[in-house]
């Protein structure tokens, strides 16, 4: 049978519960994993003012994930993602998840991983940048209300994404600890493309971090905004044709090409 799934993490948003984990690469025996066929995603819940963190759990199955790589092969190497929205506020849910091969022999589930769920907070608003060379600078007004227009209990801070196709929002935030002001910095690889942020709020309840619905969308078209460096040592021959400029060259990527100037006075 399959080893059980690795990495298993819970991004908990206003969307759902996204699960994300990483197939394995090896059977229980040690012997290559060559013929997965899917996962089973379970679940079990209660409410949270009832929640027993010793009692034994009640799994079900809530979803078969069907494996679509290669027969033949170990499974890629690749997140596989999972949503759930059937979810009732103020539950504690606990999922595991276990692979199973062409033969629906299933291997061990994952150990359990338990989230709460509760009402998240309003997203945040007024989105809006400066630039300044290449430093993006993002701003917005803080989340003080849930979803459900209660006030907010104190946040926890903030998330911001970032990606270069509209709408798609698929890789984790920019920022590697929660942001904590109204107000981020970013320095993008990329000169010359566009980049798309939103930002959400976060809120904990318990050990679970629950984002909200994402900020509207801005659009920053990272363009480069420096320019060349200075051209350095230019010399003037006069020969019978006319006068011959020298310079010595630069190699920055983006040069387009030599503008040329002439005065008959000094700095004129």
């Amino acid at each position: 049978i399959p080893e059980p799934p690795r990495q298993v993490t819970a991004v908990v948003r206003a969307e759902g519960i996204h699960l994300v984990w990483r197939a394995p690469d090896r059977n229980v025996d040690e012997t290559p994993l060559l013929d997965l066929a899917g996962f089973k995603i379970q679940r079990a819940e209660m409410p949270l003012d009832k929640a027993c963190r010793t009692c034994p759990r009640e799994f079900r199955e809530i979803f078969d994930y069907p494996y679509t790589g290669q027969r033949g092969q170990v499974p890629e190497k690749r997140l596989f993602y999972y949503q759930d929205t059937a979810l009732s506020f103020k539950h504690l849910y606990t999922y595991t998840v276990r692979c199973y091969n062409d033969r629906e022999h299933l291997g061990m589930p994952t150990k359990p991983l338990e989230v709460v769920w509760d009402v998240p907070p309003a997203p945040p608003r007024a989105l809006r940048f400066e630039r300044s060379n290449r430093l993006v600078r993002l701003f917005w007004t803080g989340s003080t209300t849930l979803t459900d227009g209660t006030p907010c209990p104190a946040l926890e801070g903030y998330t911001v994404y970032r990606t270069m196709t509209r709408g798609v929002y698929s890789e984790p935030p920019i920022n590697q600890e929660l942001v904590t002001d109204t107000s981020f910095e970013d320095v993008p690889e990329k000169l010359n493309t566009t980049y798309f942020y939103t930002v959400r709020a976060v809120r904990r309840v318990e050990q679970t971090l629950i984002e909200s619905l994402p900020s509207s969308e801005i659009e920053v078209a990272y363009l480069d905004l420096q320019p060349p460096i200075v051209t350095e040592g230019l010399t003037a021959v006069t020969t019978p044709q006319g006068i011959l400029l020298k310079w010595i060259p630069k190699l920055e990527k983006d040069v387009a090409g030599i503008n040329i100037y002439r005065s008959t006075q000094h700095g004129g």
